[in-house]
């Protein structure tokens, strides 16, 4: 790619400095750490998250737990502080499923379905083992799922079986389901009639022997209905094959075979390395079984794209989600912010600054004049805060005035206001985590990303 981007045209326009895709544990930690940073001095990040499914992902499902030998925390009590967290600092979430992301240097452009393309600076994957979809509203009534421990698997199958009223058992996997045949003996005498749902790519040849009807897809839609023999209440599943059909599926109820995820996640979009313009598209390193290779700042093969949780392969547990979450979040904020202000954030006391540190020292960036400041919280807080420093909005709405896209100039002009003092304004209030800017640095950055790559804290290179 050869194009140069100049940040005080029209092309320096952008969405957010952070997008996530996926918005389970992993996902909401990385925006809101994208969002808050840190409890001290420092300048957030605009944040969306796009998410497929119910926020939360697996937290409210009964396995998930935040847990030690002694101690625990269910699902829906950290969720409860996580979507909290999300409303304090306004953090958009999306639903939609994302099928595309390419590189417009020095942005990524996020399609998908449910949602306009969105530009960001960074990206953080944080998509699961499978999208979680309505599924999850039968979750235990009709709905059930492999977890604990293998030899709690045959309970699991029986009371799928159960609850199934002799309508069909459908099991939601993919190839490495083919582990659990044994314990699926018989099944399908009992639950009168028996069908393997595969999520894959494609086709699988030659064909699985599984113990019952294969169809390839994944679940796109659950619905409980009456069956028209019998009158009895059933599920009726809408699934996605390979090729972007549509096919119906009827069962009484539905077993979700995460051990098979937990060897291979749901496929991610396939795309071409280029599309018809000539732009690079999202092609990431992944291992043997298809999960996203990062290293230990949870940065993938692609400079600017990060990825946390189940789609990195490491062991399936919430406190690692929110740990990986973190770790992603952090490190996408420290992409963007170097994007926008051709320096590293401080980020003292989670990381050092390699740099002599002097009384005149500040966290916060300098915000220049073609910076387009951007309102992240209330009205209410930043009208007081221009207040207090002798600036008035003169009846504008803060977030059509501040919406990223007026640079600090043009809105000191709609205020007949001095720049210094606006510019003071947005440093306040970036500080207090209501407003950011949406900049690109002032030195012209090439599509090779050579400006913004930068080694992390210990030495490996974004």
């Amino acid at each position: 790619m050869t194009d140069v981007i100049d940040q005080r045209g029209d092309n320096s326009l952008y969405d957010v400095d952070v997008a996530v895709i996926g918005n389970g544990p992993a996902g909401i930690a990385a925006a809101i750490r994208a969002r808050w940073v840190k409890g001290y001095s420092a300048f957030p990040s605009s944040v969306k998250i796009i998410g497929a499914g119910p926020v939360g992902g697996l937290l409210p499902w009964g396995g998930a737990l935040l847990t030690g030998p002694g101690w625990a925390f269910k699902g829906e009590e950290l969720l409860e502080h996580l979507t909290a967290d999300l409303e304090r600092f306004k953090i958009p979430v999306i639903e939609g499923s994302v099928f595309a992301v390419r590189r417009e240097a020095p942005f990524w452009v996020i399609e998908g379905e449910g949602f306009s393309p969105l530009r960001a600076l960074s990206v953080v994957v944080a998509s699961g083992f499978r999208a979680v979809g309505d599924e999850a509203d039968y979750f235990q009534k009709g709905v059930y799922i492999t977890f604990k421990g293998y030899d709690y698997f045959p309970k699991i199958i029986n009371e799928a079986v159960g609850s199934c009223d002799n309508q069909g058992l459908l099991v939601v996997g993919n190839e490495r389901t083919e582990l659990l045949m044994p314990i699926f003996e018989g099944v399908r005498e009992r639950a009168g009639g028996l069908t393997f749902l595969l999520d894959t790519e494609s086709t699988i040849d030659p064909e699985p022997d599984f113990d019952g009807e294969v169809v390839y897809g994944k679940i796109v839609e659950t619905l409980k209905t009456r069956a028209r023999a019998g009158n009895k209440e059933c599920f009726k599943i809408t699934a996605e094959t390979p090729r972007g059909d549509r096919v119906d599926l009827t069962c009484g109820s539905v077993l979700l075979d995460y051990n098979a995820f937990e060897h291979k996640p749901s496929p991610l979009p396939r795309q071409a390395h280029r599309d018809a313009t000539g732009n690079a598209l999202l092609s990431l390193q992944r291992d043997r079984r298809g999960f996203l290779m990062t290293d230990r700042w949870m940065a993938t093969s692609e400079p600017g794209i990060f990825a946390a949780g189940d789609i990195t392969g490491r062991y399936s547990s919430t406190l690692m989600a929110l740990g990986d979450g973190v770790c992603a979040g952090f490190s996408a904020y420290r992409w963007a912010y170097k994007a926008k202000f051709g320096r590293e954030p401080r980020l003292f006391a989670y990381s050092p600054s390699d740099e002599v540190i002097t009384p005149g020292s500040s966290d916060m960036p300098a915000i220049p004049d073609w910076a387009r400041p951007k309102l992240l919280g209330g009205e209410e807080e930043l009208a007081a805060m221009a207040g207090r420093a002798g600036l008035r909005l003169n009846g504008h709405s803060g977030h059509e005035l501040f919406d990223g896209k007026k640079t600090l100039k043009e809105i000191a002009s709609a205020l007949n206001c001095n720049e210094a003092a606006l510019g003071r304004l947005v440093t306040a209030a970036g500080s207090a985590r209501l407003m950011t800017a949406h900049v690109i640095w002032n030195e012209k950055i090439s599509g090779t990303d050579d400006v913004i790559r930068s080694a992390g804290p210990g030495g490996e290179i974004f």
